[in-house]
């Protein structure tokens, strides 16, 4: 009734994707968020002339982008994994330090947590490590063995 590229269908896309993640269901979930990151896509661009409601939604684009990240963690597809979850983490620190946020340091944080997660199963412990650092520095008291 609203449309497949309408906010509210694409929010309960990601959240129904996360569900998957929680139970380990990282194919269903990757299904759920490619068609989700492919209507914010759409709906919040990158770049744009004026501020406008997909303004407002693009930070969810971004956020998108990780949880797609993190779900190919899970399938062990790193180098896929690697560009969006690298991306998703720039795109939401951007959109924290602009002006009238939308973004909390909570959503960066877990952008951060996942790219950890990701170079520490990917068996890279340098670039696993400067991330933890940099997860240091948004949130001083998070130290992630197991994100």
């Amino acid at each position: 009734m609203l449309g497949d590229k309408h906010s509210m269908v694409l929010i309960s896309l990601n959240n129904l994707a996360r569900l998957f993640m929680e139970e380990r269901k990282y194919k269903q979930a990757e299904m759920l968020l490619r068609e989700s990151l492919a209507g914010w896509e759409e709906t919040a661009p990158d770049k744009m002339s004026r501020p406008t409601e997909a303004q407002y939604w693009r930070w969810k684009r971004y956020h998108t982008q990780s949880l797609l990240g993190a779900s190919l963690t899970g399938q062990m597809n790193y180098g896929e994994a690697e560009a969006l979850l690298l991306s998703g983490y720039e795109g939401l620190l951007r959109e924290r330090n602009a002006p009238n946020p939308r973004v909390s340091s909570d959503d960066v944080e877990q952008a951060a947590v996942c790219v950890v997660r990701l170079y520490q199963e990917w068996g890279k412990p340098e670039q696993a490590a400067a991330w933890t650092l940099k997860l240091q520095e948004i949130k001083p008291s998070v130290t992630p063995k197991n994100p």
